[in-house]
C-alpha cells in the first residue's frame, strides 16, 4: 500500500514526488527573499556515473559464438555481435538546487524516509562534484530540520 506522501502533486508546473516535497517548495518560495534566494531549481539532473561500454558476458570472439547445430560463427544474442554491451550513464536527480544571490548553491533532497540506492548515489554525486547533498526532514516540533 502506498503511503499518502508518496503520491504526486502538481504546482506551478512542476510534478512533485511527494507532498512533503511540494510543502518544502512552498516552504522555499515563501522564504525566498528573507534567505537572499535568488532561484529554487526542482529537479536538477546531474551525470554521476557517464555512459560506458563494458566488455559481452557471454564467452564469445569478438561478438562471435558457435553455432550449436553448424559450429559456424554467429552473431552473439547478447551483445548483437558487437562483443561488448554498452551502459547508459547513471543519473542522480536530487528534489531542489536552490542558488543564493552571493553565488553559493545548496544541493537538497527532501526526505520522509531514505530507501533503495539512495545514500550511494549520494556519496559518487558529492565526490564527483564537490558539492554536499542535504537532507531536509519535516518535523512536527522544530519545522523543517536540513542535515
Amino acid at each position: 500500500m502506498a503511503r499518502q506522501n508518496s503520491v504526486k502533486i502538481e504546482y506551478d508546473g512542476i510534478t512533485f514526488d511527494s507532498i512533503t516535497e511540494h510543502n518544502y517548495y512552498v516552504y522555499l518560495k515563501q522564504i525566498k527573499e528573507q534567505e537572499g534566494i535568488q532561484e529554487i531549481i526542482a529537479h536538477p539532473v546531474y551525470e554521476i556515473i557517464p555512459a560506458h561500454i563494458v566488455q559481452c558476458t557471454k564467452y564469445c570472439d569478438f561478438g562471435k559464438v558457435p553455432s550449436p547445430k553448424t559450429g559456424k560463427p554467429i552473431n552473439c544474442k547478447r551483445c548483437g555481435g558487437k562483443g561488448h554491451l554498452e551502459r547508459a550513464a547513471t543519473l542522480f536527480t536530487p528534489d531542489f538546487k536552490v542558488i543564493y544571490k552571493d553565488g553559493h548553491e545548496e544541493i537538497i533532497d527532501v526526505k520522509g524516509w531514505v530507501q533503495g540506492s539512495f545514500f550511494l548515489r549520494k556519496t559518487i554525486f558529492e565526490s564527483r562534484y564537490a558539492q554536499h547533498v542535504f537532507i531536509v526532514k519535516w518535523d512536527r516540533v522544530r519545522g523543517w530540520v536540513k542535515k
